[in-house]
């Protein structure tokens, strides 16, 4: 940039860090279940510069879960709100955290799918080693529901009510973090119960990761994402465990939704 040079600088995006800044080609994004390279996609920015080969010039990016994405015309305006030039900055700005949030309807937001019934969730979180580090920390494991059946249930259910009764599945099966779908619901429910942090540490599904079932958990301290067989463990330790703990989290949660993530329990996921 140069003197004098138009600069606009506005906020049209609220979402939760998820990782860390990596080199823009060592990154990547969830689609359709599936992780896959940002250098693979066809952008109309130019992210690849001469000299790149050193990390002080190359492009790096910072994985967000966006809760919400808005026009530049609904921007929020006002004097006063934070603002910094680096792509991600820890967010301390009382005045900027209270004006966002109003701004952007994230107090009580509900995932939008379809038509909502409020159903009660209860989170499975036990306090369990780090595979690699052994600092204790804690794990996001399962979900269910314990609100009575909704009478819509079968129609909701992805296929209908045909698909339904071939199932076999019920309305109160556990849902396991061990599913893309199932890390995200997670994450909206950690966030509105207040648990932002717990909800940073479930991250998405790794590129390159063998088999259906992947653990979502990241160690807060060390960052290690222990693979499925130790993450097995840890359920059947808190299974065996009375002080295990689960949260209830009373939310707006579309009654299709909580359908597709039992669905998505027992898929067949290729990668």
């Amino acid at each position: 940039m140069h003197l004098l040079d138009e600069v606009r600088a506005y906020q049209s995006v609220a979402g939760d860090c998820l990782g860390e800044a990596r080199r823009f080609n060592q990154s990547t994004v969830l689609v359709d279940g599936a992780e896959r390279k940002l250098d693979e996609f066809a952008l109309a920015g130019n992210y690849h510069h001469d000299g790149d080969e050193r990390d002080d010039n190359a492009e790096w990016v910072v994985p967000v879960e966006w809760a919400r994405a808005v026009p530049r015309e609904q921007t929020v305006r006002k004097t006063g709100l934070f603002a910094i030039q680096n792509t991600a900055a820890r967010m301390r700005n009382q005045f900027t955290i209270e004006h966002g949030t109003a701004a952007f309807g994230l107090d009580g937001e509900a995932p939008a799918d379809g038509q909502s019934l409020r159903i009660s969730i209860e989170v499975s979180m036990y306090k369990y080693p780090c595979m690699k580090c052994t600092q204790p920390f804690w794990w996001v494991m399962w979900m269910r529901a314990v609100s009575p059946q909704p009478a819509d249930w079968q129609n909701a259910w992805p296929g209908g009510p045909e698909a339904f009764l071939e199932s076999g599945r019920d309305f109160r099966m556990p849902v396991m973090i061990d599913q893309p779908s199932a890390a995200s619901c997670a994450r909206y429910l950690l966030r509105h119960l207040d648990l932002r942090g717990r909800a940073r540490h479930l991250v998405d599904r790794r590129l390159g990761l063998p088999g259906a079932s992947y653990n979502a958990n990241r160690c807060p301290a060390c960052f290690h994402i222990a693979y499925w067989y130790y993450y097995e463990q840890v359920v059947i330790a808190a299974s065996q465990d009375q002080r295990r703990l689960f949260v209830a989290v009373p939310t707006e949660l579309a009654t299709a939704e909580w359908a597709k993530l039992i669905d998505d329990q027992n898929s067949v996921w290729v990668f």
